[in-house]
């Protein structure tokens, strides 16, 4: 199973994901720019299996399997039918992701993996946990047992696994997520200026940019409301609301607050939009404001991104304020609310 390339014995990784651009998931982006990266050093060793959409589908001779409609017991039978064809040394599972639907079967891939192919090493990347209801803590249990190693993407995630499952201890490793959306090239004043008109934003404007799904839970009535002060102040500030909407969300509670004060027409809301509009909106702004209700830490794709683009960021405190942010110096910090 192991592969021989360019004299150097290297491993055959299969990732899965149950999300994969296009589908508009901050997992599957990172899925993306993780493979991608992985595919430039390990070539054809490298595979993924993720949801069936146009494009996963006809992805194929990138190693991508686009197999799966429903993340079901069948779906579990599907990947191992693969994985058998693509006999891989390594399994990566990202959890969670939108495509799973919160469905269990996927929980219990890492066990069906290590009584299928026992040889195989079985890796599971989890993306969230603290914040997890206890019947998602419980499920998670399942991977993390029967996974040779558990990647977290917050180092605090390990004081709260530990509690409950202490002998996971010595399979954890934190690796902090990258930047899901990266500058897509070096703009100059003039394509910056062209940006901002085709927005009917002008130089002088200060523009304040909130990146990430607009939905509760991001902190969004609170952001509004400090705008109110901002504008009130300064008449040419700009608020820009970048990604996707949750339509149900937006109607009901952020559209009564924009309506309720004489600002309307200083927010725009972008919805969701390709990388490279992502980074355009990104190379606009003056500032990105990420007041998340948790606090920030190193599973923030959104803030990562922000970071990636050199913007200065104001963003909150959690229980735990990862290693490297120094407020007032390479970020602002303040408590939420």
């Amino acid at each position: 199973m192991l592969a021989r390339r360019e004299g150097v014995i290297t491993l055959k990784v299969c990732m899965v994901s149950g999300s994969y651009p296009p589908m508009k998931d901050g997992v599957g982006d990172y899925t993306q720019q993780l493979y991608d990266a992985l595919r430039e050093r390990l070539g054809d060793e490298i595979s993924l299996i993720t949801t069936e959409t146009e494009l996963s589908r006809d992805a194929q001779e990138r190693g991508i399997w686009g197999i799966v409609r429903r993340w079901n017991c069948r779906a579990l039978g599907t990947i191992i039918k693969t994985l058998s064809t693509i006999r891989p040394d390594v399994v990566h599972i990202q959890y969670p992701a939108k495509g799973y639907r919160k469905r269990p079967e996927i929980n219990l891939l890492p066990l069906i993996l290590q009584l299928t192919f026992p040889r195989v090493r079985v890796v599971s990347t989890i993306h969230e946990f603290t914040n997890r209801s206890l019947l998602g803590k419980l499920r998670l249990l399942i991977s993390i047992v029967f996974s040779d190693r558990v990647i977290i993407v917050d180092k605090w995630y390990a004081r709260d696994i530990k509690k409950f499952w202490p002998f996971t201890a010595r399979k954890l490793v934190h690796i902090p997520v990258g930047a899901n959306i990266m500058p897509c090239h070096k703009h100059n004043g003039t394509e910056v200026k062209n940006w901002r008109e085709r927005l009917g934003i002008a130089m002088e404007d200060f523009v304040m940019c909130f990146f990430g799904v607009i939905r509760a839970g991001k902190g969004i009535e609170l952001l509004l409301e400090a705008f109110r002060v901002v504008h009130s102040r300064y008449p040419h500030t700009k608020l820009l609301f970048i990604g996707r909407i949750d339509e149900t969300y937006f109607d009901r509670s952020i559209k009564p607050i924009i309506n309720e004060h004489e600002f309307s027409s200083s927010i725009l809301v972008t919805g969701s939009c390709p990388a490279e509009a992502v980074s355009q909106y990104f190379a606009i702004s003056n500032i990105c404001v990420l007041p998340f209700e948790d606090g920030v830490s190193t599973k923030r794709g959104s803030f990562m991104a922000a970071l990636q683009h050199g913007l200065p960021i104001i963003t909150t405190r959690g229980r735990f304020v990862p290693e490297g942010l120094m407020d007032r110096e390479n970020v602002m910090l303040v408590d939420y609310g």
